[in-house]
């Protein structure tokens, strides 16, 4: 069907009248009204209407088909129940066939396919016919218009020859207009034809005995000079020939078929059209596809002839039929001398046996083709290199042919064999150079080992300062300059093939115990977190040269630590399977800078960096990839590099694994493992992956958290549950709380002993945490990477000592207990320090780098710290100025004490008139900050702006003013019960008005968060609350202006408010004796 469709009423008026002619004419050629005509080919011009519209378009020309067929029955003479009986059946019959045909998919391609036409006809003739002639004969028989046989045979009679007579043409008229009908008519032929077909029929109906066999000879020529429009024609026209000729009697059908008159006589005439049309729709396929190969083969000779390269056509024998004009320059023969030439004769003698071999196996149908290079003969005898590529075509006369493809090759040939020559004399050069560097690194060798052995011996003498600092930039620089000897000697050795492996076999573990030593030794007081993960079925015992092994990974993992700066180096062992067998994956994998595809690319060039970029900060010559790359070939493996800039690399290695080779299994472990509960923190959800592994290698059973407050409401569900925890494995670089600030949390929140713990940390942390013999509140420090070795080791070691914990004996009472403490310090040591002595106290600490970030922290948070601990000297912001914001922008009072190496009195001052509260010199009296930072201790309850007054001394706390409660008591001794009951109330309801403030925020009712939050306030705010009542006109305040992110934040500080606010009025009620003691727990 078109895309574009004609307007429909045109369409509808248009078939309305075609329709009226076709019936017109039948029921015309009929002579009697209400019975059969001889010939109906007006539903199949309905047909063709219809196919070529869509079915949204089907009940409007139906219609006008209707109206067209009642009223053509009506001017005949036929009664009207019989032409609305007719036009029904019509109509069934009609959309049958247009639908049969429509959905075969084949209206557009019959004319050239004669099974296509096949199927046509019997979609929209045969089947539509027989469907109308059962339903029509039915209804006319029961109307007594004569018997359901003779009435069937009528009907599918004349409806079945008028489709076949029409549709064809009807369908090629409705798909491409008059103007191509006309157009395939011959002007000479067709009318010639025409009148002899039809001079041919009327003698032969009048005059000849059976007549139907001479009506197909004009037919048949016809088919074979014409084509299927011009046949469709004459179809049509033989056969209203033979219907007028019934039907004004000059045709009289014998009297012995009588009975079946309409079947045996319209038989003849389908059996004469049928194979006419089917005949010359295979004769058109047939000009069709000769057409086509004509093209294809001039097509093909073009491009034969336009080739870039040499193309020739031989027959099996293997003499050329046809060649390019390429292949005759490349020869140097004519074409006409080329042409019958044998292949051999133009292939060089030493050649021709191979050529000979492979053509025998394509003729044989052993290979598809094959392609060799080969020399060749030119016209003057002289031999070229040149790519052969020959392969079989099937002949059209069934006989094999040959196509065969020759690129000139000779230069390339050349220049190979150049290549290959200056490729030798490279290689020697290089054993050369390689043997020069070996011999001369071990010349180097030896003098500078004596030069080395003389600085140790050196150092242990007598020095001044400066004596002692040049020794040992002269040690370090002795010791750099060995290991660039030592790569440069490990490279030549390679280079001249002379690095022998000694493999051996070792234990895994101890490898692994070394690297990861090596690993925090590298990685120093970096943010990196160090991984070590080794999947279950790697073998606990390796054969491989271990030496050259370990200098790999060394190489591989200092590189990654070395252009990390955060983030993480993680050294990876995996089992794998493979075509070649089972292989030992080794990954090292970072987080740091990454590489870029040119330096990817460059990666394994010798003496170069990795990044340039870095060529300042990191003075290697560049030599450790390349070894390592070469090393991990000579056992077997290959190196292979992933990278992505400002994401990280990942290095991979394989090596082959033997196969006697699962190693031996693991030792039994003791009993005390199995089921042991465990409770993991940490917030490096990598590193909590392969620790978990590990514990569970053990027979652990392990929990996991990834923060201090997760870690905290497991040991409360573990506690409720009655299933303590037998261990804690905290890691100390944690974002929220470090391991010690989460240990002192679940300590105090813990109504019973902690469990043994494990402090997690790298080498860095374990040298500060240690320093000045400081007591940790755990049984051991863990250093990181963790393995399987130094985790069993640890665990041994704290399950075999007593079930005490330093946490587990009452805490004495600490100095700084839950004080907020904002401490404004650049330096990583300061800070660590530091922090430490002022956490083991009790206090909670907040770090800011610099003022600008402790400013920010104040501006959003001002109610979130008790004092700020600042620096004085800062890159970015100092001390001073950042000082000097808090009390003049902010309008802060909060206590600010100063930390200063220096000690000058103008320093001082300058300080004092900042607005600092306190100047404490470095190094640091513990114990005068200490007692300095208790007497200066503040609460968000004296958070006020300068100028306010300071509170009155008294009982009150900082949340609570104790005085206010007592005095209500003394005033009026009856109220003693009900304000205990009411305290009692407030403490038992806890924190569910902000639970519920929270939840009416998040439905939408803003005005019944801000009454809850009222009603709060004027109950606590009666009962001596300080600090809530204006925090909470805050949050008021916040809600009116629709400000969400300051409504969260102060929601949370209110939450924390309200939580010390019910532990004071607890304590309250612990330590007042109102009528009698009584303790809330």
């Amino acid at each position: 069907m078109n895309s574009r469709q004609p307007p429909l009423l045109r369409e509808a008026l248009l078939l309305a009248l075609c329709y009226a002619g076709a019936a017109l004419l039948a029921l015309y050629l009929t002579r009697q009204p209400s019975s059969m005509a001889n010939l109906w080919p007006a539903n199949a011009i309905a047909c063709a209407f219809l196919v070529m519209h869509p079915l949204r378009r089907w009940p409007l020309l139906l219609l006008a088909v209707a109206l067209t067929n009642i009223a053509c029955e009506l001017l005949f003479g036929d009664a009207l129940r019989v032409a609305l009986y007719f036009t029904a059946v019509n109509l069934c019959e009609i959309a049958l066939a247009a639908w049969l045909v429509q959905r075969c998919g084949m209206a557009s391609a019959f004319t050239d396919n004669p099974r296509a036409l096949l199927t046509i006809l019997l979609n929209g003739c045969f089947w539509p016919a027989l469907a109308g002639a059962s339903l029509g004969a039915l209804a006319l028989s029961q109307m007594q218009m004569g018997s359901y046989r003779d009435l069937w045979l009528s009907w599918f009679a004349s409806a079945c020859t008028g489709a076949v007579a029409v549709l064809p043409l009807a369908l090629i008229w409705r798909q491409r207009g008059s103007a191509a009908l006309l157009a395939a008519l011959d002007p000479l032929l067709t009318p010639a034809l025409l009148m002899l077909s039809m001079g041919v029929s009327i003698l032969a109906l009048l005059f000849l005995p059976f007549p139907f066999v001479y009506l197909s000879v004009p037919l048949i020529l016809t088919a074979l000079y014409l084509n299927v429009i011009n046949v469709a024609l004459f179809n049509l026209c033989v056969a209203l020939l033979v219907s007028a000729l019934l039907s004004f009697g000059y045709f009289i059908p014998p009297p012995f078929i009588a009975q079946w008159q309409h079947l045996l006589l319209y038989l003849p005439i389908l059996v004469v059209m049928l194979p006419a049309l089917l005949l010359a729709s295979s004769l058109q396929q047939a000009r069709l596809r000769e057409s086509d190969f004509r093209i294809s083969e001039q097509r093909f000779r073009g491009a034969l002839a336009f080739a870039g390269t040499g193309v020739a056509l031989a027959n099996s024998q293997g003499q050329i039929c046809e060649a390019n004009s390429r292949l005759c320059e490349m020869f140097g023969y004519p074409r006409a001398q080329l042409l019958g030439m044998h292949h051999l004769d133009l292939s060089h003698p030493d050649d021709r046996t191979s050529s000979h071999d492979k053509l025998a196996e394509l003729l044989a149908g052993e290979i598809a083709y094959y392609a060799l290079d080969k020399r060749l003969l030119r016209h003057d005898g002289q031999p070229f290199w040149a790519h052969v590529t020959v392969a079989h075509l099937p002949g059209h006369d069934g006989a094999d042919e040959l196509i065969v493809q020759i690129d000139d090759i000779n230069d390339k040939v050349e220049a190979q064999h150049k290549l290959n020559l200056l490729r030798i004399a490279a290689e020697k050069a290089n054993r050369t150079k390689s043997e020069f560097l070996a011999n001369m690194s071990r010349e180097i060798r030896t003098p500078m080992n004596g030069v080395l052995g003389i600085a140790h011996l050196l150092g242990n003498t007598e020095l001044n300062a400066t004596q002692r600092k040049y020794l040992d930039m002269l040690r370090d620089a002795g010791k750099s300059l060995l290991a660039v000897i030592s790569d440069i000697l490990d490279f030549s050795k390679i280079e001249a093939g002379r690095l022998q492996l000694e493999p051996v076999r070792f234990e895994l573990q101890e490898l692994l115990r070394q690297m990861a030593s090596l690993m925090t030794l590298l990685a120093g007081n970096r943010d990196v977190e160090l991984l070590i993960q080794v999947t279950p079925e790697v073998p606990q015992q390796l054969h491989a040269d271990r030496q050259r092994l370990q200098q790999v990974l060394v190489n591989l993992v200092a590189n990654a630590i070395k252009y990390t700066q955060q983030g993480e180096v993680e050294l990876r062992i995996e089992l794998q399977a493979s075509g070649e067998g089972r292989q030992l994956l080794f990954s090292v994998i970072d987080t740091g800078i990454g590489m870029s595809q040119t330096q990817l690319n460059n990666l394994h060039e010798v003496f170069t960096q990795e990044h340039a970029s870095q060529s300042r900060r990191h003075t290697d010559v560049g030599l450790g990839l390349e070894i390592s790359a070469r090393l991990v070939e000579l056992m077997g493996g290959r190196m292979a590099v992933r990278s992505t800039p400002s994401q990280g690399s990942a290095f991979q290695f394989s090596l082959p694994l033997a196969n006697h080779l699962d190693g031996p299994p693991l030792p039994d472990l003791p009993e005390q493992f199995h089921g042991l509960r465990v409770l993991l923190v940490d917030d490096n959800q990598k590193s909590r992956q392969i620790l978990l592994q590990l514990l569970e290698s053990l027979h652990c059973q392990v929990d996991q958290a990834d923060s201090g407050s997760v870690a905290h409401l497991l040991l409360q569900q573990a506690g409720a549950a009655q299933q303590p925890y037998d261990l804690l494995l905290v890691d100390w670089n944690m974002a929220e709380l470090n391991g010690l600030q989460t240990l002192a949390m679940l300590a105090e929140s813990s109504p019973t002993a902690l469990p043994p713990s494990l402090l997690m940390v790298n080498a860095f942390a374990r040298e500060h945490l240690t320093a000045n013999g400081r007591q940790l509140p755990v049984n051991d420090l863990l250093l990181k990477p963790v393995i399987r070795s130094s985790l069993l080791g640890a665990l041994q070691e704290i399950l075999s000592q007593p079930h005490t914990t330093p946490s587990s004996e009452p805490a004495p009472r600490r100095e700084l207990q839950a004080m907020r403490i904002l401490l404004v310090e650049d330096n990583l040591l300061d800070q660590i320090v530091t922090q430490g002595i002022l956490e083991q106290q009790g206090a909670r600490l907040t770090l800011a780098s610099d003022g600008r970030h402790a400013i920010d922290l104040l501006r959003q948070q001002p109610e979130a710290f008790d004092l700020v601990l600042m620096d004085v000297q800062m890159p970015g912001m100092d001390g001073i100025t950042a000082t000097r914001i808090i009390r003049q922008d902010l309008r802060l009072r909060l206590p600010v004490v100063a930390m200063s190496a220096g000690v000058s009195h103008a320093e001082r001052a300058e300080c004092e008139q900042a607005g600092m509260d306190l100047f404490i010199a470095k190094p640091v009296d513990i114990s005068a900050l200490l007692s300095n930072l208790k007497r200066l201790r503040y609460t968000p309850g004296d958070l006020k702006t300068i100028g306010a007054h300071l509170p009155l001394p008294g009982e009150s706390s900082a949340l609570l003013a104790v005085d206010t409660l007592d005095l209500l008591c003394t005033v009026n001794p009856q109220m003693r019960q009900s304000l205990r009951a009411l305290v009692k109330e407030l403490i038992a309801r806890g924190n569910e008005p902000l639970r519920q403030t929270a939840q009416a925020l998040q439905e939408g009712r803003e005005a019944d968060a801000i009454s809850l939050i009222h009603t709060l306030r004027g109950s606590l705010g009666s009962l001596g609350a300080i600090s809530l009542p204006p925090m909470s006109l805050r949050l008021e305040d916040a809600i009116r202006r629709g400000d969400q992110a300051q409504i969260e934040l102060q929601l949370q500080l209110l939450d924390n408010e309200l939580d010390g606010l019910l532990r004071a009025f607890n304590d309250w009620l612990r330590q007042r004796t109102l009528g009698r003691q009584e303790t809330i727990e």
